[in-house]
């Protein structure tokens, strides 16, 4: 039924990747990520999660419901907006004041706004690609066996910064591209942003049925009401 409680629940979410750590990029000047989702079914959207990587981090939240065609993440309706200060660096997870309800096939946008001692900051999730786990085995001699393979698609995960919006997958592009002109080389894979938008189903929304209108053209009051 359209609205009612359903036995499982949709986690809205890119980051797939296993790394073994987070880096953080730090900048004085305004940096946002997000994550540009397209709602697979009927959902009501009810917390949201990111990820830090400094302890004392002031985290703002907001939701967008993205316009046709949109050009960025922040281009639509601002549906929510909340803020947490985390002590610890880590996963955290915050409840929406109210749910939102989310149409089968609409985009909507989660973007995050991180700040730590006086500087905003973007955690990035890496770790060795085949190419780095060759290089640690060769130099150090090991027999390392496990390596890393991020999968970062076009539209899913965004980086605002110099007052423009960017994707990242055009970002890790770049920063592939350079570390292959210099030592050690293109050693490390990427991950989308950890970004999640937890959400309730809502089923299929109600049909309604076309009623039929009499003409009720010429009738007196009592054969109108008759008619009805």
């Amino acid at each position: 039924n359209y609205g009612a409680s359903a036995k499982y629940y949709l986690i809205n979410q890119y980051d797939f990747m296993p790394s073994p750590g987070v880096t953080a990029q730090l900048s004085d000047d305004p940096v946002s990520m997000a994550n540009v989702f397209e709602a697979s079914e009927h959902q009501k959207a009810r917390s949201l999660s990111c990820e830090t990587a400094q302890p004392g981090t002031k985290v703002d939240y907001e939701v967008y419901l993205l316009n046709d065609g949109y050009a960025s993440p922040k281009d639509g309706k601002l549906l929510a907006k909340a803020s947490e200060t985390y002590e610890y660096g880590g996963y955290h997870r915050i409840q929406l004041k109210e749910a939102l309800p989310i149409e089968q096939g609409q985009h909507f946008s989660v973007v995050v706004t991180q700040q730590c001692d006086g500087l905003y900051c973007i955690p990035v999730d890496r770790a060795l690609n085949e190419t780095g786990m060759n290089k640690l085995n060769e130099e150090l001699g090991l027999n390392y066996s496990r390596y890393a393979v991020g999968v970062v698609n076009e539209g899913e995960s965004f980086t605002f910064e110099d007052g423009e919006w960017a994707d990242w997958f055009d970002v890790v592009a770049s920063i592939k591209a350079a570390a292959a002109e210099t030592e050690p080389g293109d050693i490390f894979d990427y991950d989308n942003f950890a970004i999640k938008a937890y959400a309730d189903p809502m089923g299929e929304p109600p049909i309604h049925e076309a009623v039929v209108v009499p003409d009720l053209g010429g009738m007196t009051e009592a054969e109108a009401l008759a008619a009805l």
